[in-house]
């Protein structure tokens, strides 16, 4: 939704203030004007997202929770390979009712600096680009692999 509020600067323009915008909208005035508001990204902060702790013996987990409401999740998979030993999975999930908040990266950031383990690989598709985002955002890498899939890795100093 949109809230705005238009004000008469001189006879030919109307400037318009948008306090909040969730999607883009068209506005239209009463002179029958048309204006395409800008979208403004509003983001959660810090202390808004917290995680509570799952237990489960085949991952590290943990709920993420939105001004105490769930709100996604996010897991860790042992896994032990040839190629980066032992090391952990990452797979994170937000609603799409809450994506583009930035929910998802200040979760991934809790939970990294929250598990004991020090390798993480995320594996994704090349088009999901919102996860890429989160991910790069928090300070993994891509290992630039030739496959179809994004290979992303992290590694606590």
């Amino acid at each position: 939704f949109i809230v705005a509020s238009s004000q008469k600067r001189d006879s030919f323009s109307t400037e318009i203030k948008v306090s909040s915008v969730i999607r883009k909208r068209s506005l239209k005035s009463n002179n029958n004007e048309h204006y395409d508001a800008k979208r403004i990204k509003v983001f959660v902060s810090e202390d808004q997202v917290q995680l509570k702790k799952m237990t489960s013996k085949q991952f590290e987990g943990w709920k993420v929770l939105l001004d105490d409401s769930s709100c996604g999740y996010v897991k860790f998979f042992p896994k032990n390979d040839e190629f980066f030993h032992e090391h952990v999975t990452v797979d994170f999930a937000i609603p799409k009712a809450k994506r583009g908040l930035h929910i998802g990266r200040i979760a991934l950031q809790k939970a990294v600096v929250a598990s004991a383990h020090t390798v993480f690989v995320a594996y994704l598709r090349k088009s999901n680009l919102a996860s890429k985002k989160a991910l790069t955002a928090v300070g993994f890498t891509d290992t630039k692999g030739s496959s179809k899939q994004l290979c992303l890795i992290y590694q606590k100093k």
